[in-house]
């Protein structure tokens, strides 16, 4: 198993943030004028989304020790534990799979179709508790947050590097020529496979839901947002906070 090392991971995000040109890179939409595919039609990017995207994914934080064991669990006695259990489930979630790209797209598209959006615990505005990757595993629910740490949680059990972003989408009634606007209310992922960036937002891949104690829908299913590309994101995502969450202790940024 290969070791990451974040500065790396980092400065080829630098290098294609500023390339131009496939979809590959992060051409600038000023020249390109590009609207890029979603499920709800082609849309432009609003200019200044991208060139906070694109900050914001060039500067991550970097939790100490304490936070990161608490993205894993509210007992840390029980981190590793909870780390082993990570990477049996991870591998069985991968099995077969030849790329880090089909490790990451499987381990999306399972945390999408598997855990259920907690609509109580986002009423009552749940805390750190249940988003670690241990309470979403064992209930099968969460919010945005916990689909967002049980992503990352599982790359890095497969050593892929994963960040964890937070910031406002196009959704809950906020249109894509207001997405500078929107309120900070949503979570997903960029992660670094192969070679190549991109982004997943496994809480938008199903309907999924747990509201009253019942678990509902399930049917309506946008392997989409399993893995899309830097334009695609910029459409509908707004970064305000993006970081590393080093819950296995490998790649030690220096």
């Amino acid at each position: 198993m290969k070791t990451l090392k974040p500065a790396e991971c980092i400065a080829a995000l630098v290098l294609l943030t500023s390339c131009g040109a496939d979809k590959e890179t992060f051409e600038a939409p000023q020249a390109v004028q590009a609207k890029y595919q979603t499920p709800y039609g082609r849309f432009a990017v609003i200019d200044k989304v991208w060139e906070n995207n694109e900050y914001m994914l060039a500067h991550p934080s970097f939790p100490g020790d304490e936070l990161c064991t608490a993205y894993l669990t509210s007992s840390p006695e029980r981190a590793d534990t909870v780390r082993a259990e990570l990477v049996s489930l991870a591998d069985e979630i991968t099995a077969g799979c030849e790329t880090e790209l089909d490790k990451a797209r499987a381990i999306a598209m399972w945390t999408g179709t598997n855990i259920a959006y907690d609509f109580d615990s986002a009423e009552e505005s749940g805390g750190l508790s249940v988003m670690t990757a241990e309470a979403v595993l064992t209930d099968r629910r969460a919010t945005c947050t916990g689909f967002a740490n049980l992503f990352s949680c599982l790359c890095a059990a497969e050593d892929i590097y994963c960040l964890f972003l937070t910031g406002g989408t196009s959704s809950g009634g906020w249109s894509r020529d207001r997405l500078l606007e929107a309120p900070a209310n949503h979570a997903w992922n960029a992660f670094y496979a192969d070679g190549e960036w991109y982004f997943s937002d496994p809480t938008w891949i199903s309907d999924l839901s747990y509201t009253d104690g019942e678990i509902l829908g399930g049917e309506n299913i946008l392997g989409f947002y399993a893995v899309f590309d830097f334009g695609e994101m910029c459409t509908e995502h707004r970064i305000d906070r993006c970081e590393y969450t080093d819950v296995f202790d490998r790649n030690k940024y220096e």
